[in-house]
């Protein structure tokens, strides 16, 4: 447990380390090169026991390539039997074939395209790149246990840059590739629809009034729309345990989007493009329902870093205006110790949701490597 609160904090150390660097080029580099050291060693280099999936993917592949026959048939024939999407099937195939013929290279080069994708979104919108990533470690502890999904989430982000410049049909098709490693991207095929939303005070209204009716009647709409028999469906329709995490989870992304909103408000901040707070909104309302229907979080997690992205875009700008105000300082410590006790609670009591403790490290010189851990 120790080691992961030094790890968590260990980014809020770069960000104070920057500050005393010389350079604006200077700051964001020694940023991006720290963190991604930082996430890539912890995450890319990680034992099979840590995080949920890490071992299934594992699993996956190292009995397809136990066999010949997986090295002689074309990356684009994949198994039949396999489960999981098309575009998945054949870019480990291409990796196994081409790159690496070991099933670790899955996790690793996964990590790296998440570390990558996640610094290049945090770059483009603030220069606090060391403290945006702490905010957003709860969002990337997740993404890189959902392997598949999280080669969707950073083919969004480029589709999102594309959104923003109003270039629709490369936008579908970058989500159509997307949807080729997750189906759950489907809900950015919906995204496009607020370019054509004005921002103002009643629209939103009307997005959380909807929220709440859909979270309400959420079960009799997923079972007209044909989900009903669904192993979602059931599993949610059975819980009896009330959702905490997905309450607490949801009020930690409320607090953070409120906070940018009062900075805005109350110092009469910058605010960034509409379309980033619509993405804030649409996570905000996702997070809602995930806590009446809990599948939910899959679809929000296209959503949530552009909250922690507009509460740093508010702050910075804050910051600039009134670099000596205490108040808004004080805002940024309490969201850091918040975020830093929930992630340390969460690990501490839930550590069934990531199992991150104990951490370890692959063993790149071991020959063969448990994989089955009842998980």
């Amino acid at each position: 447990m120790l080691l992961l609160a030094l790890y968590f904090i260990s980014f809020l150390a770069v960000d104070y380390i920057s500050k005393h660097i010389n350079g604006y080029s200077q700051k964001r580099y020694f940023q991006i090169i720290a963190c991604f050291i930082l996430l890539f060693v912890f995450f890319g280099m990680r034992g099979l026991s840590v995080l949920n999936d890490t071992a299934h993917y594992y699993a996956h592949l190292y009995n397809h390539l136990r066999y010949q026959s997986y090295f002689d048939e074309s990356i684009f024939t994949p198994d039949p039997h396999d489960r999981f999407e098309y575009g998945y099937l054949v870019w480990i195939h291409f990796i196994t074939k081409y790159i690496w013929c070991d099933p670790y290279s899955i996790i690793l080069i996964s990590a790296f395209i998440v570390t990558v994708a996640n610094l290049m979104l945090v770059k483009k919108h603030t220069d606090r790149i060391a403290l945006t990533i702490f905010l957003m470690l709860s969002t990337l502890i997740t993404e890189y246990g959902l392997l598949r999904q999280s080669y969707a989430i950073c083919l969004s982000y480029l589709a999102m840059n594309l959104l923003m410049e109003r270039k629709f049909i490369k936008y579908y098709i970058l989500i159509a590739i997307a949807y080729m490693f997750h189906h759950s991207v489907i809900i950015m095929a919906l995204f496009p629809v607020f370019s054509f939303v004005e921002l103002n005070k009643d629209n939103v209204i009307r997005t959380f009034i909807a929220t709440i009716i859909i979270s309400v009647c959420i079960f009799p709409i997923i079972s007209m729309l044909g989900f009903g028999e669904s192993a979602y469906y059931e599993g949610n329709q059975d819980r009896e345990a009330a959702p905490i995490a997905a309450m607490i989870n949801a009020a930690m992304y409320i607090f953070v989007a409120y906070a940018g909103y009062y900075l805005h408000k109350k110092f009469k901040s910058d605010l960034p493009q509409p379309l980033i707070i619509w993405a804030v909104i649409c996570g905000l309302c996702l997070s809602i329902i995930n806590i009446s229907f809990l599948s939910f979080n899959r679809l929000a997690l296209y959503f949530i870093p552009y909250i922690t992205i507009f509460f740093i875009y508010t702050y910075e700008s804050c910051t600039a205006q009134n670099p000596n105000n205490k108040k808004i300082k004080t805002i940024l410590l309490i969201i850091i110790l918040a975020i830093l006790g929930k992630m340390i609670l969460t690990i501490a009591l839930k550590n069934i949701w990531h199992h991150l403790t104990p951490y370890s490290m692959y063993d790149f010189y071991e020959e063969f490597h448990n994989y089955n851990f009842g998980y």
